[in-house]
């Protein structure tokens, strides 16, 4: 069998490094002919995402010679990750809420906030039993932050398996909640609503965890090739956006092009990321 020598990362990350310091251990292990062809199905999404390939080794040196630098990236990899796996799990008509405290019961830090969230959790699956509802079928997702003013508040995506009454009747901190129904988008999903829910914090610790998520969700499907698309036929689609709608329904014909991403840095690296929509049959 043989070794896969590439690893996965951040295209993005990558090319903005490149761009601030040409110097860098990416600008020299990215020289490379291989580019690599990364598709994401997520919910109806199919994403396509081109760029160099990096030998793992240079992943390695890294996280070694570089660790903030490979801090971010794993933050990168991790979001993008939870927003297509919100994608990939819920649909139209499961929830979407906000959950807030009134002044007289305001944590009074993070962790205490974040064990609020866990004992919102445990009082659901409780109704959840009592109702005889399969507790395997329950899946979620909560984000914990604080706004602009220092306020603790709480998001979080859930499948239909109560009613928003019930619910909400499950946060028994009081304040001025919100709970509604999920619009799925025909072509993006709810694309916008989990990067919306997964959004930076500028508050946020270093060490501090920004979401949670029950342990069933469905991973995206997820297929690396390193054959694709040669150097020369990934120039080419670059140089001519309207060509990577062509190329690309030819190659997955089972898809509808949506939109593109494409940027280059100084030694000439093409990165592209398409968005397509699957096709009904």
């Amino acid at each position: 069998m043989r070794v896969n020598k590439y690893c996965d990362y951040d295209f993005n990350l990558l090319n903005d490094e490149l761009e601030i310091n040409p110097n860098s251990l990416f600008a020299r292990k990215v020289r490379s002919t291989i580019y690599s062809t990364k598709t994401i199905e997520n919910g109806n999404l199919f994403e396509v995402e081109i760029y160099p390939a990096l030998p793992k080794m240079g992943k390695r040196k890294i996280r070694k010679e570089n660790p903030d630098v490979y801090r971010k990236w794993n933050d990168s990899f991790r979001k993008k990750n939870i927003i297509r796996k919100i994608n990939h799990n819920f649909e139209s008509g499961d929830l979407y809420g906000t959950l807030t405290y009134p002044k007289e019961s305001y944590p009074t830090h993070m962790d205490e906030a974040k064990k609020n969230m866990v004992n919102f959790i445990k009082r659901i699956k409780t109704r959840l039993k009592k109702k005889n509802i399969d507790l395997s079928k329950f899946k979620y997702v909560y984000a914990t932050e604080k706004s602009e003013k220092g306020r603790i508040h709480h998001h979080f995506i859930m499948n239909s398996l109560l009613t928003m009454d019930e619910v909400m009747e499950c946060w028994n901190k009081g304040g001025y909640n919100k709970i509604s129904t999920i619009d799925y988008d025909a072509k993006f999903g709810i694309t916008g609503l989990a990067t919306y829910l997964c959004k930076e914090h500028k508050k946020r610790a270093k060490s501090e965890k920004r979401y949670s998520c029950s342990k069933n969700l469905e991973n995206p499907i997820e297929h690396r090739d390193y054959k694709k698309f040669s150097e020369r036929k990934v120039k080419k689609m670059a140089s001519d956006e309207a060509l990577i709608a062509t190329f690309l329904e030819k190659e997955y014909p089972h898809a509808t092009f949506l939109d593109v991403k494409v940027s280059r840095n100084k030694f000439g690296h093409v990165f592209i990321h398409a968005r397509m929509t699957k096709r009904r049959i």
